[in-house]
């Protein structure tokens, strides 16, 4: 990140986190759903951001949210870097594709598919494969 002015505090994933799902009580006390990392970190006022007084619940996660966000530096000379969710800052319509899948492994039964060495003569060069349920 760079100056954090085109980062939405609540709303977009940064610091590899996104603050309304990680706070989801304190959230629904802020004032400015919508406000930018650098306004916010500009003006950490209680009384300023969230809709006062907060619940028990809602002022431990803000107190948490204290401890993640005192090692944040602004640094006001470079602009915010964005990513793709899968680290890279190139769009790949590969990337995107293979993403809902990146963590799903067929049963075993099926990864003998593909890693088979199928022999095959210059006539007729094509594979068959079929499973049964």
């Amino acid at each position: 990140m760079g100056d954090k002015q085109s980062i939405l505090f609540w709303e977009d994933t940064w610091n590899n986190r996104l603050l309304k799902q990680s706070f989801p009580r304190l959230y629904s006390f802020a004032r400015n759903k919508n406000i930018s990392v650098a306004k916010f970190l500009q003006n950490n006022d209680m009384q300023e951001q969230f809709h006062i007084p907060l619940s028990v619940e809602a002022f431990q996660e803000f107190q948490e949210l204290q401890e993640i966000i005192q090692g944040i530096q602004v640094q006001e000379n470079e602009k915010d870097c964005w990513q793709y969710i899968w680290g890279s800052n190139k769009y790949s319509s590969k990337q995107f594709y293979n993403l809902p899948y990146k963590n799903i492994r067929p049963p075993s039964r099926f990864l003998w598919i593909g890693n088979q060495d199928v022999v095959t003569s210059s006539e007729h060069s094509h594979g068959f494969y079929s499973w049964i349920d």
